[in-house]
C-alpha cells in the first residue's frame, strides 16, 4: 500500500507543480486548464491518501497567495472538479456518497481506538531527527564535491573539461574497484540514505549566495523551491512512522528543489 502511495503521489505532484507555473492573470485558457489539473490532482491525492490531500491543498493555497497568483473564481473551478470526481468515485465504489465517507470516518475511529497514530491531532507534527556521525560526514563530503563542481562550472578555466574527465574517471575507478573486489563498503545508512541529497541542496543554496555576479538571489524562484522542499513532508502526513524517515521515500522532490536553484544559475553561465 505504501508503494502505491509513493507512485501515485509522485505522479500527482510532479504533474501539479509545473501547472502552478502556467497560472497567469492575463491568460484565461491557461488558468482554466491549470486549475482543472489542480482539481484532478487533489482528487487523485485524496483517493491515495486523504491526509496528504489536506496538506497539499494548504501548501498550494499558500503558494498561490504568496506568489500573488490566487484568483478565487478559478480556485472554485479546482474545488468543483475535486468534489465532482469525489462524488462520482463514491457512487462507483459504494453506490452512495454517505456510505463512502462514513467508511472513512469509521476507519479513523478504529485507528484512534487502536492508538495507531492516525488521529487528527498527530497529523501535523515535527518528529526528532536521528542521524549518525558517519551520515553527517558523508553529507558534508557530498556538499563539498557538489560545491566544487558548481564552482568549477562557473569558472572559465581552460583545463576545466580535463578536470571533469579526470574526476569522473577516478570516480568510475573507485566504483569499479568496490564492485569487483570483496571489499565490504556498506555505509549502512538504511532509511537515512535519501537525506544525503541535502548535501546537494546546501551546495546549491551556497552557490546562489556566493556567485552574485552571474545571478541575483531575487532571480531564484524561492517560492517554488520551498514548495518542492515541503512536498516530501506532505507525503508523510498521516503516517505513524517518523516523518523524517517517511518523507525520505519521496526525496525526489528535494532533488528537484535543488534544481530550482541551479537551473537559473546555469542559464547565466
Amino acid at each position: 500500500m505504501s508503494d502505491m502511495h509513493v507512485n501515485n503521489d509522485s505522479i500527482v505532484w510532479t504533474t501539479i507543480s509545473p501547472k502552478l507555473k502556467t497560472i497567469s492573470k492575463n491568460s484565461l485558457n491557461k488558468n482554466i486548464l491549470a486549475y482543472i489539473i489542480l482539481g484532478l490532482g487533489g482528487w487523485l491525492t485524496f483517493m491515495s491518501k486523504p491526509s496528504s490531500a489536506i496538506g497539499l491543498s494548504l501548501v498550494i493555497l499558500i503558494y498561490l497567495i504568496v506568489s500573488r497568483q490566487f484568483q478565487l473564481r478559478f480556485f472554485f473551478i479546482a474545488i468543483f472538479i475535486t468534489l465532482l470526481l469525489l462524488i462520482l468515485s463514491a457512487l462507483v465504489i459504494d453506490g452512495s456518497i454517505f456510505a463512502y465517507f462514513n467508511r472513512y470516518f469509521l476507519s479513523l475511529e478504529i485507528h484512534e481506538l487502536l492508538q495507531a497514530g492516525h488521529n487528527i491531532n498527530s497529523v501535523f507534527r515535527l518528529d526528532p531527527v536521528k542521524s549518525s556521525n558517519k551520515f553527517i560526514i558523508s553529507t558534508l563530503l557530498i556538499f563539498v564535491f557538489s560545491t566544487f563542481f558548481i564552482w568549477l562550472g562557473y569558472k572559465n578555466y581552460k583545463l576545466k573539461n580535463i578536470i571533469y574527465i579526470v574526476v569522473c574517471f577516478l570516480i568510475f575507478i573507485v566504483i569499479a574497484f568496490i564492485a569487483l573486489s570483496e571489499l565490504n563498503w556498506n555505509p549502512g545508512f538504511k532509511a537515512h540514505q535519501p537525506y544525503l541529497v541535502f548535501g546537494i541542496i546546501f551546495a546549491s543554496i551556497l552557490s546562489t549566495i556566493i556567485i552574485t555576479d552571474k545571478i541575483r538571489i531575487s532571480d531564484i524562484n524561492w517560492r517554488l523551491f520551498f514548495l518542492f522542499l515541503t512536498l516530501s513532508y506532505i507525503f508523510a502526513l498521516g503516517t505513524n512512522n517518523n516523518y523524517w524517515l517517511q518523507s525520505g521515500i519521496a526525496a525526489f522532490f528535494w532533488f528537484v528543489a535543488a534544481f530550482v536553484l541551479i537551473i537559473p544559475l546555469s542559464l547565466n553561465l
